[in-house]
């Protein structure tokens, strides 16, 4: 995005990447000090360019110690172009290389489908959490939402509720330090994610439509 939010200080948001005049830089009150230098012309939702992330076969590794062990909410713009990969990763939040164990990713499609969707597996790789949306979205800007509050997973397009599901399961507090934005852990099968994101967040806890909502009015 072209400009940056001022917002209250929020301490439960872990990582916050605006992509900001070409730039990737932590602006979350965590910081992670992670900072990397680039020259990505892409342009954003809003017309800006210098204002985005190209993907494609750039895939962008994520700080170590990202946090997600209970409640949590991950919102993320993106425009998906369209692969033959079989899972293309939008966000993978993973622990261990080649295994999906305590896994948390987001998906903009399933074998050609372009429905986003989302899934929680344990340490024995065994899913625990899958949410599919109903709505095909490529070639288009999306804002998708994550969030787990208490024992329900919701999943959010465009600021509306999209589909949800109960469940005792927490994510474990583990380091998820495999994790990207745009490719999967495993090495022979990247399954990278073509097309452009912007406005990456985490937070550990649910956040309030109000805050999702910054990343879309």
């Amino acid at each position: 995005s072209a400009a940056v939010a001022q917002v209250p200080l929020d301490t439960d948001l872990n990582l916050y990447l605006p992509f900001c005049d070409g730039q990737v830089n932590d602006l979350s009150p965590i910081n992670h000090d992670y900072t990397q230098a680039t020259n990505d012309p892409a342009v954003d939702r809003n017309g800006v360019t210098n204002a985005a992330r190209t993907m494609n076969s750039n895939p962008l590794p994520l700080p170590n110690n990202l946090i997600i062990d209970g409640d949590f909410t991950i919102s993320v713009w993106y425009n998906y172009t369209g692969t033959t990969q079989q899972y293309p990763r939008l966000l993978d939040l993973s622990t261990t290389v080649n295994s999906t164990s305590d896994a948390i990713i987001l998906y903009p499609s399933n074998v050609g489908d372009n429905l986003p969707s989302f899934g929680a597996w344990n340490s024995n790789s065994q899913q625990m959490i899958s949410l599919q949306a109903s709505t095909p979205l490529i070639n288009q800007w999306a804002h998708i939402v994550v969030t787990k509050a208490g024992t329900t997973y919701t999943m959010y397009l465009n600021g509306q509720p999209e589909t949800s599901t109960t469940s005792a399961f927490v994510p474990a507090n583990v380091a998820r330090n495999i994790s990207s934005l745009g490719r999967s852990a495993y090495v022979n099968t990247p399954e990278l994610f073509p097309g452009f994101v912007d406005e990456v967040r985490v937070w550990q806890r649910e956040a309030q439509i109000t805050c999702m909502r910054e990343g879309i009015d």
